[in-house]
């Protein structure tokens, strides 16, 4: 991808955990929970468990096939999402997409499909995370985010 913004995230163990953290707590939920009301709760921590891996795996490792790996602005100003095995798609930004100081959680509608959603975890320079961007890209994606104003997907 050639644009003004072009956007590489790298793995981070922060982001991996911060995507697997509700799965966890659910998990640890269910430790909790079975022993005081049914044992049976304890089939469903497999699962939970391996919803967490895999989500720390895509947010994280950026592993699998549809973990983003890059992020872009084409000449129509349009966001276009690389993923790791190099498929580029154009999408939309969601509503309910997330906007910090120091993060960024992007729920996006590519523009080919009605269904499909997919999900970008970007963590700015902190004290308390490390990274999965470059600063200066990331200030830029933020920027354009705010002042760009691209069309919101419904």
């Amino acid at each position: 991808m050639s644009s003004p913004i072009e956007l590489r995230l790298f793995p981070s163990l922060a982001a991996g955990s911060l995507a697997a953290m509700p799965w966890l707590a659910l998990a640890g939920f269910i430790l909790i929970a079975a022993p005081e009301s049914s044992l049976w709760l304890l089939l469903f921590l497999l699962p939970v468990a391996g919803i967490a891996v895999c989500q720390f795996r895509r947010y994280g490792l950026l592993l699998g096939s549809k973990a983003v790996v890059a992020l872009g602005v084409n000449a129509g100003n349009q966001l276009v999402c690389e993923f790791v095995d190099g498929r580029l798609r154009t999408a939309r930004i969601g509503r309910s997409s997330s906007l910090g100081a120091v993060f960024v959680l992007l729920n996006l509608h590519p523009v080919d499909a009605r269904s499909e959603r997919i999900f970008v975890l970007i963590l700015g320079p902190c004290s308390l995370f490390t990274a999965n961007a470059a600063e200066t890209e990331f200030r830029r994606l933020r920027m354009w985010l705010r002042a760009g104003q691209p069309e919101i997907a419904h």
